[in-house]
């Protein structure tokens, strides 16, 4: 969905088709049955159109103006938008359903301004996969305000040369600030849920959406280096992937031979009692025992 909305308003920036754009409002109706990061589309299509506005290429087919681009693109978002927490008051009884309106509606300005660069540093540089002292001082570090001033002044700076010099700047820094700030965007509809980041492998769907632009945006940064020299970069990168997937795939493996084990090994059936005084809580840091069902089987 998120794609596609894009793919849609980019055809309407680059080509004037128009239709290209309602398959972007589409999409956006159809994600709006989902959750919450159904509402980084209406951020992605906005940035996408801002950036693409402010370096409008030569030739472009596209003839409204700024404010027929509101009229067709903006309002009907919005919208839509509101049409997401109605349905959600209409069904729930609160106006974001989900975790509710306690959690989702809780601002932390420091904390969602942290959230976006953090998930960004877990993408690049494999943070999940370091020690816990080490994550503790990377992701502590990014929330503390130096490390935001640094962070979004850095940003700010990239931006800046972006906009003054776009003339000059080549079409691959253009493109790659273009998908770092889109998986900025992508992270800040749930900048103010939890951040997975203690154990090992954990589910980190909230940053799945964002991951896509993160990596796209270093794929870029990896096709500046001159000639085949490009392919270093990118080969480490890919093989560091492989290694900790492969650790990630052989420690789920032995944890489902070890619960099997576990439950192979139980003799008590016949028990009309049983007093369990401990279970296994995780082997390297992957859950054992557990279930999310109200009644345990």
């Amino acid at each position: 969905f998120t794609l596609g909305a894009l793919w849609g308003t980019a055809d309407y920036l680059e080509n004037g088709t128009r239709r290209s754009l309602w398959v972007a409002h589409g999409l956006l109706l159809l994600n709006i049955f989902t959750l919450e990061l159904a509402l980084a589309i209406p951020l992605l299509t906005h940035a996408l159109c801002i950036a693409w506005w402010l370096t409008r290429p030569e030739g472009s087919a596209l003839k409204d103006s700024p404010i027929m681009v509101f009229r067709r693109m903006t309002l009907p978002q919005m919208a839509l938008v509101a049409l997401f927490f109605l349905l959600n008051k209409l069904s729930f009884g609160q106006w974001v359903g989900h975790y509710g309106e306690a959690t989702h509606l809780k601002f932390d300005a420091l904390k969602m301004l942290a959230q976006p660069m953090k998930y960004a540093a877990k993408c690049a540089s494999f943070g999940r996969h370091f020690e816990h002292k080490d994550k503790a001082m990377l992701f502590g570090f990014i929330e503390s305000p130096n490390g935001l001033m640094i962070g979004y002044g850095f940003f700010a700076l990239l931006l800046a040369i972006a906009l003054l010099y776009k003339r000059r700047n080549h079409p691959r820094f253009t493109l790659g600030l273009l998908l770092f700030s889109l998986g900025l965007l992508a992270t800040l509809p749930v900048s103010n849920l939890h951040f997975e980041w203690i154990l090992f492998s954990e589910l980190d769907r909230y940053g799945y959406v964002a991951s896509l632009f993160f990596l796209s945006a270093m794929a870029v940064l990896f096709s500046a280096v001159p000639g085949q020299w490009k392919n270093i970069p990118a080969a480490v990168f890919l093989l560091i992937s492989i290694y900790f997937l492969f650790n990630i795939v052989t420690w789920w493996r032995d944890l489902d031979n070890g619960y099997k084990r576990l439950l192979d090994d139980f003799r008590w059936y016949d028990k009309r009692e049983i007093f369990v005084l401990a279970t296994a809580d995780n082997l390297n840091g992957i859950w054992m025992m557990r279930t999310y069902r109200d009644k345990p089987a």
